[in-house]
């Protein structure tokens, strides 16, 4: 891929920026129903030896949309595993303090409040909605605000706020994917919002030019409900590759689609956790379908089988395949794991702000499939919050499970 000046660039993220938030939309909208599992049917490993933490308690502020939120089994049944078998935050238990934004900028703005006021070390904040109201409260007052996904410029630019996605990502994956399986032509497939279709338009066009690639944006009116006609014109006009952004029914809809019409080519998306009833109504299922994204699929990944122990172990009965619970649980991790590389420091906000504008390496992501992540090191110039530079590949099989993966850097794309 060509390199851009610093101002282009930024506005290139920007851009890409708004394709982030229908992704983030999507997981907004799913209201739990993204389980497809429980813990019984999954493989698990055994936690190891425990290590229980002794110090003084470390208050972490976790943020949900709502009180029974899926976010917080993960968060919950997470801190029993550091706390016991990982020595907490460098010897200091986790002690959560929760709070529910309801989804709306009041409540944002009121947990990010709370936390102030309760002097919290960091906070969590996975996904959420409404993610820069919780962070605006938090700006400038020395807590670490650690997100997987955002769509939140201020978020992505901030040297206080640390995000664990790639949103630059989601334009040259789809352009690696592309060049791999041989496609001369692609197609993107999203809402027609004009605050997004636009600036996508004006970013990715140039981008697949410039590998050689032709692009086609197909925005779909909010009020139409099949959208056949516009995905048979897309593929009549020679797309080789569809890329479906938005919510997940309306991705659905869109693979649903393009497999009736016999479409053979690669089927992309960054939505992962389809409900069992959605993939049921897909013909052949997810089979063929590549997920971009920045957790693991793959039911064999050690990570994963951490991750379901976890679940068992302190959330009996809770889905594993819920993408807030996994969220949770990968954002938490690796906050453990980002401080374990400065052990004899403190967990005080000062302290955990510190460790991660400085990791001096890069350190494994959780459920990360191979990825890994430095915060602190610029590893997007034009987005200094963001601390993973690279995006998973995912091929999926019938029920959504990964067959195989791959690490995708931008190097992929040239």
């Amino acid at each position: 891929m060509k390199q851009v000046g610093n101002r282009r660039g930024r506005l290139a993220a920007i851009a890409l920026i708004g394709v982030a938030s229908l992704t983030l939309a999507s997981c907004a909208s799913s209201d739990g129903d993204s389980e497809g599992g429980t813990g019984d049917s999954k493989e698990t490993t055994d936690l190891g030896e425990k290590n229980p933490a002794t110090g003084e308690p470390v208050k972490i502020g976790v943020t949900a949309d709502e009180p029974d939120d899926a976010r917080l089994t993960g968060y919950r049944a997470t801190t029993e595993y550091i706390n016991e078998y990982l020595g907490g935050l460098n010897g200091h238990p986790i002690e959560l303090v929760e709070c529910a934004t309801k989804n709306t900028p009041a409540g944002g703005t009121a947990c990010g409040v709370q936390f102030g006021q309760e002097d919290v070390a960091a906070v969590l904040a996975p996904n959420i909605g409404v993610s820069l109201s919780v962070y605006k409260p938090l700006e400038g007052s020395g807590i670490p605000y650690i997100t997987q996904l955002t769509a939140d410029v201020d978020v992505l630019g901030s040297d206080e706020a640390f995000v664990l996605f790639n949103p630059l990502g989601l334009g040259s994956a789809t352009i690696a994917v592309a060049k791999d399986e041989g496609v001369k032509s692609a197609a993107f497939v999203m809402p027609d919002l004009p605050s997004t279709t636009g600036p996508v338009k004006e970013l990715a066009e140039p981008q697949y030019e410039a590998a050689g690639l032709e692009l086609a944006i197909v925005p779909i009116p909010l009020q139409v409900a099949d959208p056949t006609a516009a995905i048979q014109q897309a593929i009549s006009d020679g797309a080789g590759q569809l890329v479906f952004f938005g919510e997940t029914e309306f991705v659905t809809t869109g693979i649903k689609t393009a497999k009736q019409l016999g479409f053979d080519g690669p089927l992309i998306t960054q939505v992962s956790g389809f409900p069992e009833d959605q993939i049921a109504s897909i013909p052949g299922g997810l089979e063929g379908v590549i997920v971009l994204g920045s957790t693991t699929l793959d039911e064999s990944d050690e990570d994963r089988k951490l991750y379901n122990t976890v679940v068992e172990t302190y959330a009996d009965g809770a889905p594993v395949d819920d993408i807030f619970t996994t969220a949770a649980f990968q954002v938490e991790l690796a906050l453990q794991k980002a401080l374990a590389l400065t052990p004899d420091s403190g967990a005080d906000a000062a302290s955990v702000m510190d460790a991660l504008q400085n990791m001096d390496r890069p350190v494994p992501l959780p459920l990360g499939g191979g990825m890994t992540f430095q915060c602190g090191a610029d590893v997007i110039a034009v987005l200094p919050g963001v601390c993973v530079a690279t995006t998973l590949r995912s091929n999926l099989d019938a029920d959504g499970n990964a067959v195989s993966e791959e690490v995708l850097t931008s190097a992929d794309a040239m």
